[in-house]
């Protein structure tokens, strides 16, 4: 793992409308700090958030665990080019952070910066669900039940705001 000495994190989550690279993101949500500031506790980060607005017929699974609807697409979201855009200048320079991301995550926000020719610069990706299985002997990994190993209060939502790992004590910063 690279030095966190002096590192910025983007702890970021995506909420999607399916589970394959190519899915159509509909949520996404970013906490930005650096890592003095992280390990001291000392403030809470800048927050990214947008819906993306989406002209299609949100998944009836994915709605089901996400509860983000077509009219709030519409009424709320950006265009996807400008959010990712958008999204790539706030988490500039930072490690991307999160859960399952190496196989989930950046897989699908790749392929949507390639399809709008977005370069995301960043410095690299550390997937707290990659870190745990290395640090953690538990019998699941997800994200609800590291939240309760460590005996956190709120539980994931399935919201990308709420869900950035930011919010959850991990090994990472442990």
């Amino acid at each position: 793992m690279p030095s966190l000495r002096g590192a910025v994190f983007t702890f970021f989550d995506l909420e999607t409308n399916g589970l394959e690279h190519t899915t159509d993101i509909l949520e996404i949500a970013g906490i930005r700090i650096s890592s003095e500031k992280l390990f001291e506790g000392l403030e809470k980060g800048e927050e990214f958030h947008s819906f993306i607005r989406f002209r299609g017929s949100v998944n009836p699974h994915a709605y089901a665990v996400h509860k983000i609807d077509s009219m709030t697409l519409l009424e709320k979201g950006r265009e996807l080019a400008i959010v990712l855009k958008d999204f790539s200048d706030f988490a500039q320079g930072s490690f991307l952070v999160g859960h399952n991301v190496v196989n989930f995550d950046i897989p699908i926000l790749n392929h949507h910066c390639t399809q709008n020719s977005v370069l995301l610069r960043c410095k690299g990706a550390l997937d707290t669900c990659v870190i745990a299985r290395e640090q953690l002997e538990r019998p699941s990994y997800r994200l609800s039940s590291l939240a309760e190993y460590y005996q956190v209060e709120h539980r994931p939502s399935h919201r990308a705001l709420d869900d950035a790992p930011y919010r959850y004590p991990c090994p990472l910063w442990r």
